[in-house]
């Protein structure tokens, strides 16, 4: 029988999603017809889901997640380069004798973090080493590691140069962090670093063409950063999620508050700074009137932020009674096991991710794949690889809505000559309208995914500002046109309109631009604004979208469901098994 290595050196306790991981992946292979074996960090304790069948080995005492690790932590080293660099040269001599302290200690450092760096790299060549000695390599195996860093991948090729049986398994070895800021960094700094990376990706290629090896990322977004290095092949492989979540979604009772969930602990990253102002606007209207309820997964209660702390103090002082509705705040442990991480995503009625977009631009939430593959809608940040999972959906539904929509005008053809691709264009209200539709249709940048900002300012007959709607939009599959739809305030007489890139300050290269005036009878203009979840391009927006996603929830409940049955079918552990076991036909080297 072959066998199945899962390795993750990050794999220190129950309740992690590197622990779902690899229970799910372990669990696909042995169905698949494999023998499990699991190597994990030397702090895991065996949890009740693993199999006693599975064989286990803890050797690996340092995890992915290291300071010293240039891909792990590329932007935060850059970013302190560049922040030394620009520091003023007009000093005074005691400052400058300072600073030229502080740069030869900086230069100690670095040789420090060179020598740390070592270190896990010895130390991860010995854990696995240790491993295959207690667990033989042989014929048709399968190793995969999920979660890498370059320091583990210098370590893996000193494995595999003294060991020459490493050459009879596959290898699959997963990357999931960003290498490409989306900011603009120093390029020279910049090329250094990525150069590095780059030198030990192509060694890979060039001394071990007798191995068999696969590089993957998470998302499509991350392959196409690590492939522009151009030094191994990388594919993206799907995240895989617990089978439970295809059809294991609670059913709710009518009267019950709805559940609307923060999950996976109390971290910036994870939009927890971006709560309170959520809340200082929907806490009376939405979770005190007992439509909504607020769960969130965190250690304690002093982890929350002051504002939201406060409101768990005043609900625990209030001392509601069990025959009351059930209280509008709830905290949820972090981390839980498999059982009940399980439940909470089944009992979640709306996904709350209030995450950074930079720092998810093209790295994968797992949390956001397991709340849609259980048909759970979601409100997401636009402009990031979130977003671009359910953004398809929104469109479609844009379309639906407007084609029940009476138009008024001609559409209006935007002349991109004279606009220089950044610039905006005003037009005249063509009354009745309601709604202004407006298409942008833009050329993709080969370097990154490309997202575009629209701004649509309304203005009265005055010319006086009313309202400023702003929105981000993902670019579409085939180039479609990417749409917005915006309501017209009663007294708007014009509206303004710009377009720019997201995120980065190249120029937006728009192929096709138009705006359509549409109006709807009054029974419609409460209509849900979007399917299956809601993005924000603001987290001044959530307020209102949460509102959305709240009063028109059997809507985005039905979308959800019939989005899941798709999107489940392509992250399936079994399916990701046989992805992984497929790649093994055909060559002798795929680090060629």
């Amino acid at each position: 029988m072959a066998k199945f290595y899962l390795i993750d050196h990050s794999l220190k306790k129950v309740g992690s999603h590197h622990y779902e991981y690899a229970l799910h992946i372990l669990s696909a292979a042995e169905r698949a017809g494999y023998e499990p074996i699991l190597g994990a960090n030397r702090k895991f304790t065996k949890g009740k889901e693993i199999s006693p069948a599975w064989r286990l080995n803890t050797d690996f005492r340092y995890s992915t997640y290291s300071e010293v690790s240039v891909v792990v932590n590329l932007a935060r080293w850059l970013r302190r380069k560049e922040d030394a660099a620009d520091a003023g040269a007009e000093l005074p001599w005691w400052r400058r004798s300072w600073k030229q302290a502080h740069a030869g200690w900086g230069q100690f450092s670095e040789l420090r973090r060179l020598l740390r760096a070592e270190r896990r790299i010895r130390s991860f060549a010995k854990g696995t080493r240790r491993l295959l000695k207690q667990f033989p390599l042989a014929a048709r195996d399968q190793v995969f590691l999920p979660t890498m860093n370059e320091l583990d991948l210098i370590g893996a090729q000193r494995v595999w140069a003294a060991d020459p049986t490493t050459r009879q398994a596959d290898w699959h070895l997963q990357f999931h962090f960003n290498i490409e800021p989306d900011w603009e960094a120093d390029p020279q700094l910049r090329a250094y670093h990525l150069g590095r990376i780059r030198e030990i990706f192509a060694r890979c290629r060039n001394r071990f063409p007798q191995h068999r090896l696969f590089f993957h990322t998470t998302t499509e977004g991350l392959a196409a950063q690590y492939n522009r290095l151009e030094a191994v092949p990388f594919r993206w492989l799907p995240y895989p999620v617990n089978p439970a979540f295809e059809s294991a979604k609670a059913s709710r009772r009518a009267d019950a508050p709805l559940r609307v969930t923060c999950i996976g602990g109390v971290r910036v990253e994870k939009g927890i700074d971006v709560l309170p102002t959520l809340l200082r606007s929907v806490w009376q209207d939405t979770f005190l009137t007992g439509q909504a309820q607020l769960a969130i997964q965190a250690e304690s209660e002093h982890k929350l932020p002051s504002e939201v702390r406060a409101l768990w103090s005043a609900q625990a002082t209030a001392g509601r009674s069990s025959s009351e509705s059930p209280d509008p705040l709830k905290l949820i442990p972090f981390p839980l096991d498999s059982d009940g991480y399980q439940r909470l995503i089944t009992d979640s009625d709306i996904g709350l991710l209030l995450y950074d977009r930079h720092q998810y631009q093209a790295r994968c939430s797992g949390v956001l794949v397991e709340l849609l593959s259980a048909g759970v809608p979601v409100l997401v940040p636009a402009g990031c690889w979130l977003a671009d999972q359910i953004a398809e959906e929104i469109y479609r539904h844009r379309e639906i809505v407007v084609a029940g929509m009476q138009r008024h005008g001609p559409e209006v053809r935007l002349d991109l000559r004279r606009l220089n691709g950044q610039a905006g264009t005003i037009l005249q209200v063509a009354r009745p309208a309601s709604h202004l539709l407006y298409s942008l249709r833009w050329q993709a940048r080969e370097q990154a995914q490309t997202y575009c900002r629209l701004q649509m300012r309304q203005r009265n007959s005055s010319g006086r500002p009313l309202e400023t709607t702003v929105e981000i939009l993902s670019p579409r599959p085939d180039a479609q046109t990417a749409t917005m739809l915006v309501p017209l305030r009663a007294e708007a007489a014009q509206v303004e309109i710009e377009w720019r890139t997201a995120l980065t300050d190249q120029p937006l290269e728009v192929l096709a631009a138009g705006a359509q005036f549409l109006a709807t009878g009054p029974e419609a203009i409460a209509m849900p604004r979007g399917a299956v979840g809601l993005l924000f391009s603001d987290p001044a927006q959530t307020p209102d979208l949460l509102r959305d996603l709240v009063t028109h929830y059997r809507h985005y409940e039905r979308t959800a469901a019939a989005f899941a049955r798709r999107f489940f079918a392509e992250h399936s552990p079994a399916h990701v098994v046989a992805m992984l076991g497929s790649l093994s036909a055909g060559t002798t080297s795929r680090a060629a």
